[in-house]
């Protein structure tokens, strides 16, 4: 295959591989015309083809064409951008889907969804105005009044997290909501703003397979499908999970969801999309008739402000005294939801395969997220990446990861070249995920097998928190730079 890449705002290309091309091996020509890029892509595991400029391998540089070769092994839903500058956030990015040989899922017909922040302005711009000052974006800044009013509607637990939570912002530095660091002009799905949405033809009675990706650079996104009573979350990441009824997620930056949608009536459907810091939207319709509206007045999500960091992912409440956290080996087949839930949690994902033996002995490493909003600074226990050591990992070992969020934000941890089994109280059958959404004040744990041998990025897949310096390098005790 065989892909010119020009740089230009928005680019989007989807890779599909074929079923009968799983586990062989694959090349991809790159050519590009303006400026250096790598394109980093999340199913690969060669670490020559990664795409991390000067760590797995040089930059193309203008004018250079690259032959990624790689080799599948496995299928799923998956995306690739540009690892070199602020590339991600000006558009070059793309879906890259990979079919199993035999899939196990019935369906009548699949769409990609690919969710992405827009700005008009430079990114450069962006972030040399966050590094001045880390509120410049900040949109919406409470009086004294609104906190006294939310005060006075929340109950005796909502009291105490709102006091706790002034406490802890004011200790960090940071505004009372910090859901998102910059303002954008627009919200897009497949490149589409919502008043001329991304718009498909389908037929009542149909179920239809939506892969979801967030591509965005710094932006979650709660979503739902108005019109539905709910859907049917099939994968996570990729990886198959047993089938969990939902109405709503909460996808963090480079996650991946694949659902199943029922379309039971003749009426549009519309994927509704919101920003997590509320200032806007994306939409994608599905019209069982080409007369119906392409959008609609879709009503926003009106969850409480302050329960906003708290209520995704319940599992991630934590008392931070108790670093080595609590061993959810023994809720193993307890935490699966077959019935409908209101909003998708971690713990509702099991595999539908043996992920990782919990019983097996591992290494464990503990990292806190640390952040410093009025210089703009984030890492890894304060520790940004120019001054950091590598993670040194030994081949065949298995680590467990326990990820401390001390920050007033989301961070959603990208893992290159590995797996994370997140634990989810689902035992051997935890999920597997390349991206990990730790709440703020929250707490992840994970097992990470090490078999890839080489030197691999891992870092917040907010654009900007990366480029401030919450990125670590894995390296390998005697690493083999000789891999296909």
């Amino acid at each position: 295959m065989k892909y010119c890449l020009k740089y230009l705002p928005l680019l989007f290309i989807a890779l599909a591989l074929s079923p009968s091309l799983l586990a062989a091996t694959h090349t991809v020509d790159l050519t590009m015309r303006y400026e250096t890029v790598t394109l980093g892509k999340k199913p690969v595991r060669a670490i020559k083809m990664d795409g991390v400029p000067w760590v797995s391998m040089p930059p193309v540089m203008p004018g250079e064409t690259f032959q990624y070769r790689f080799t599948l092994q496995q299928s799923g839903t998956y995306w690739y951008h540009s690892h070199s500058k602020f590339h991600e956030q000006r558009g070059l990015y793309g879906a890259f889907i990979v079919e199993p040989k035999k899939e196990p899922l019935t369906y009548d017909r699949e769409m990609t969804l690919m969710l992405s922040d827009w700005a008009d302005r430079n990114p450069d711009e962006t972030y040399r105005n966050l590094k001045k000052d880390g509120d410049y974006y900040k949109q919406f800044h409470p009086s004294w009044k609104f906190f006294w009013d939310e005060y006075r509607k929340a109950d005796e637990a909502g009291k105490k997290q709102i006091r706790e939570t002034i406490a802890h912002m004011q200790q960090m530095r940071m505004g009372v909501w910090d859901w998102g660091d910059v303002a954008y002009d627009a919200f897009l799905l497949n490149g589409k703003t919502p008043n001329q949405p991304w718009t498909q033809q389908v037929v009542q009675g149909d179920t239809v397979r939506l892969r979801i990706i967030n591509g965005g650079a710094s932006s979650y996104f709660n979503l739902r499908i108005d019109g539905a009573e709910y859907f049917t979350v099939v994968a996570a990441d990729g990886q198959p999970v047993e089938p969990v009824k939902a109405q709503r997620l909460l996808m963090g930056m480079a996650e991946t969801y694949d659902i199943l949608l029922k379309i039971d009536e003749d009426k549009p459907y519309y994927v509704y999309a919101e920003s997590q810091d509320r200032t806007g939207h994306a939409i994608a319709t599905l019209k069982t008739r080409p007369d119906q509206a392409d959008s609609a007045e879709l009503p926003a999500f009106n969850d409480p402000w302050f329960a906003e960091g708290h209520n995704h992912h319940d599992m991630a409440k934590m008392d931070h005294s108790q670093h080595s956290g609590h061993d959810m080996s023994s809720m193993a087949m307890t935490t699966h939801v077959p019935e409908p839930v209101i909003k998708l949690d971690y713990n509702h994902l099991r595999a539908t395969y043996e992920s990782h033996r919990q019983q097996e002995p591992a290494i464990d490493i503990t990292l806190h997220l640390t952040g410093n909003m009025e210089r703009y600074i984030w890492s890894f226990d304060n520790v940004r990446f120019e001054d950091a050591e590598p993670i040194l990992f030994e081949e065949g070992k298995t680590y467990k990861l326990t990820l401390i969020n001390d920050t007033m934000m989301h961070h959603p941890i990208h893992i290159h070249g590995h797996w994370f089994v997140m634990d989810t109280g689902n035992g051997n059958h935890n999920p597997r995920k390349h991206t990990i959404d730790v709440p703020p004040m929250g707490k992840r744990v994970a097992w990470i097998k090490a078999e890839a041998n080489g030197k691999w990025l891992f870092h917040c897949h907010n654009l900007y928190h990366m480029k401030a310096g919450m990125t670590r390098l894995i390296n390998y005790h005697n690493v083999v730079e000789d891999e296909e």
